[in-house]
C-alpha cells in the first residue's frame, strides 16, 4: 500500500495525529468529520493533486458528536419570532441547513446559527450571516472566488480555518482570532500576513502559507521569535507595472523579505536580459534599451533553501516600453488664439515636468495671466502620450496717461507734476506712489528730459523741456528813429519782475523834449489861426 503525505490540505480543522490512507481505497475511507461526503469529497480533491489524505480525518471524534448533538431541529421553535438570517449566498444556506439536519426549505435563524461547531464550503462568494455563529470553531473554504472573510471578525471561539484554492487575498479579519491552532492557506492570493503576527496559539505543524503572493515575511518575526514555523514555498509575486522609455533604467525596491526580516537577495547578474540587482542599494534594475518596444514581462526565481519551511517563488515584473512624447506649452487668449509662441519640453518617460516657473509661465506685454483658469496639468510626468499644458491670458487693462512740460531754468519741479493718472491689469486705480519712475529732469540748465512711469503692464514717457529766461532789450533808440508808439511798444516788453523806478537814459530824455516842444508850437499854430479868424469876422 503507497502512503501519501503532504503538509497541504483543502481543508484541515483539527490538529490530530496523521492517518496512512490507501489512495486506491479511498473512497472507503470513513473521516469522522462533518459530514461522512464532505469528508469524502477532501480525500478525492486532495488526492487528484497529490496531497496527503490522511490529514482530511482531522475533526475529531468528539466535535463530531458534539455537532450530533445539536443537529436536530427543535420543531418547537416553529411559530416563534426568532429572527431569520437572509444568507446573499444560498450555497452557503444549503450547507448550514445540512450541517444543522433543517430542512432545504427551512429559515434559519440565530438560534439555529448559535448551534454551529463546524462547516465546509466549496464554490462559494459571499459567507455573509456567518457572523451569528457564535460557537463556531472551524471553517473550510475551497475552490472559492474572492470571499470576504469580515464575518469571521469576531468569532473568537475559532480554532480552526483552511484556505484553499480561493481567490481570497484580505485575510486582515483574521487578526483577532487569538485562539486559532491550526491555519491552513495554501494557493490563494494572500499579499500580506501583517494581520496574522499576534496568532501565538498556531501550531507549526498546521501553520501553511505556501502557494500565494506573499514577498514580505518579516511581520511573522514575532512569531518566528517564538519558534513557530510555517511553509512559505512556491509564492508567485507580481509587482506593479513599470513604465519606461528605451533610455530608462527603473529602480525597484526589493520586495522580498523572510520571516527574520533580513532582505533575499535575487540570483540576477547586472542586466542581464533587461533585469539586474544592485546589491548596493538592494534594488532590482529593469533596462529600457534591453527590452523590446511595447508591453512585456520579465521574471526570476528564488530560493532561499531546500527545507519546507525556506522561502521560495517567481517575481514576475510586468513593463511598458513606450517612446517618450513632447509636452508642448501653449498660450493663448480667451478666445484661444496664440499670442505667443510655443515652448516644447522633452525628456525620457516618467520625468518629471514644471511649467509654473517663470520660464513657462511667461509674463506678455499688452496681457494678463488669467488666474482662475490654470491648467491643471501644470505639473506632470512625461509619458508615451503627447501632452498640451495651456495658459490663457486676459487683454490688460492697465495704462498710464502723463503729460509733457516746458519748464525755465530756476523752475519747480516734481514727476508727480505731470503724472495724471493709472489703471493696473484689471482696470483697477494706480495710486501715483505705487508708480516706478525713471529718469531725472535737471531744472538748472537747459535741456530736453525724458522721464518714464512705469507700473507692470505698462509704461509712458513724457518730455520735459527746460528753457532760459527772456532778459531786457539793451538796444538805444536816437531821436526821431522811431515813433512814439515804437518807443511804447519797446518798454512794454520789459518784464514786469524788471519794473524799478530807473533815470531815464540820454536817448529817452531827447526824444521826451522834442515830443513836448512839437506838442508847444501846434498849440501855438491853433490859437494864432482861431484869433485871425474871430477879427476878420
Amino acid at each position: 500500500m503507497e502512503k501519501l503525505q503532504t503538509d497541504e490540505l483543502p481543508v484541515s480543522l483539527e490538529e490530530t495525529a496523521p492517518t496512512v490512507i490507501d489512495e486506491k481505497n479511498v473512497d472507503d475511507v470513513k473521516v469522522p468529520a462533518i459530514s461522512e461526503q464532505k469528508a469524502i469529497g477532501e480525500a478525492k480533491d486532495a488526492a487528484v493533486d497529490s496531497q496527503s489524505v490522511a490529514e482530511a480525518a482531522q475533526i475529531s471524534d468528539d466535535k463530531a458528536i458534539k455537532l450530533a448533538d445539536v443537529s436536530l431541529h427543535d420543531t418547537t421553535k416553529l411559530g416563534t419570532t426568532a429572527k431569520e438570517i437572509v444568507f446573499p449566498d444560498q450555497v452557503v444556506a444549503q450547507q448550514i441547513r445540512k450541517e444543522l439536519g433543517l430542512p432545504s426549505d427551512s429559515p434559519i435563524t440565530e438560534e439555529d446559527m448559535s448551534h454551529l461547531i463546524d462547516i465546509y464550503l466549496s464554490g462559494v462568494s459571499n459567507i455573509e450571516g456567518l457572523q451569528y455563529a457564535v460557537n463556531l470553531t472551524g471553517i473550510g473554504i475551497q475552490k472559492s472566488g474572492t470571499v470576504s472573510l469580515e464575518p469571521l471578525r469576531n468569532l473568537t471561539k475559532m480554532t480552526s480555518i483552511g484556505l484553499y484554492k480561493t481567490e481570497i487575498s484580505d485575510i486582515s479579519p483574521l487578526e483577532n482570532l487569538i485562539n486559532l491552532k491550526t491555519l491552513r492557506l495554501s494557493r490563494n492570493k494572500i499579499k500580506d500576513v501583517t494581520s496574522l503576527k499576534n496568532l501565538s496559539a498556531i501550531s507549526t505543524s498546521f501553520f501553511e502559507l505556501n502557494h500565494n503572493e506573499i514577498a514580505d515575511f518579516s511581520p511573522l518575526k514575532v512569531l518566528v521569535d517564538r519558534g513557530i514555523m510555517f511553509t512559505k514555498q512556491n509564492q508567485t509575486i507580481r509587482l506593479a507595472e513599470q513604465v519606461l522609455g528605451k533610455n530608462d533604467i527603473n529602480r525597484i525596491p526589493n520586495p522580498l523579505r523572510d520571516e527574520k526580516g533580513n532582505s533575499v537577495k535575487p540570483p540576477l547578474a547586472s542586466l542581464v536580459g533587461g533585469l539586474g540587482y544592485d546589491e548596493e542599494t538592494n534594488e532590482l534594475l529593469l533596462d529600457g534599451s534591453q527590452l523590446v518596444e511595447g508591453s512585456g514581462e520579465v521574471s526570476f526565481d528564488f530560493v532561499t533553501g531546500k527545507l519546507k519551511t525556506d522561502m521560495s517563488g517567481t517575481v514576475t515584473i510586468p513593463y511598458q516600453r513606450i517612446t517618450a512624447q513632447p509636452v508642448t506649452v501653449t498660450y493663448v487668449n480667451q478666445e484661444g488664439l496664440a499670442i505667443h509662441d510655443s515652448k516644447v519640453i522633452t525628456g525620457n518617460v516618467s520625468d518629471t515636468y514644471d511649467t509654473t516657473t517663470d520660464v513657462y509661465k511667461l509674463v506678455i506685454p499688452g496681457y494678463v495671466l488669467d488666474e482662475s483658469d490654470l491648467p491643471s496639468n501644470a505639473i506632470g510626468t512625461i509619458s508615451g502620450m503627447p501632452q498640451t499644458v495651456t495658459y490663457r491670458y486676459k487683454e490688460s487693462q492697465a495704462q498710464i496717461d502723463a503729460k509733457d512740460s516746458t519748464l525755465f531754468v530756476g523752475d519747480n519741479w516734481r514727476p508727480a507734476d505731470n503724472f495724471i493718472s493709472a489703471t493696473d491689469k484689471l482696470g483697477k486705480s494706480v495710486d501715483f506712489s505705487d508708480i516706478v519712475v525713471s529718469g531725472v529732469a535737471d531744472i538748472s540748465k537747459v535741456g530736453t528730459y525724458e522721464i518714464s512711469y512705469t507700473i507692470p503692464g505698462a509704461s509712458k514717457t513724457i518730455t520735459v523741456t527746460v528753457k532760459e529766461k527772456d532778459t531786457p532789450s539793451s538796444d538805444t533808440v536816437t531821436p526821431g528813429s522811431s515813433s512814439d508808439d515804437s518807443v511804447q511798444s519797446e518798454s512794454s516788453k520789459t518784464p514786469a519782475g524788471n519794473s524799478q523806478n530807473k533815470l531815464p537814459s540820454t536817448g529817452e530824455y531827447n526824444v521826451k523834449a522834442l515830443s513836448l516842444l512839437g506838442l508847444v508850437l501846434l498849440v501855438s499854430v491853433a490859437i494864432v489861426c482861431f484869433v485871425r479868424k474871430r477879427r476878420l469876422d
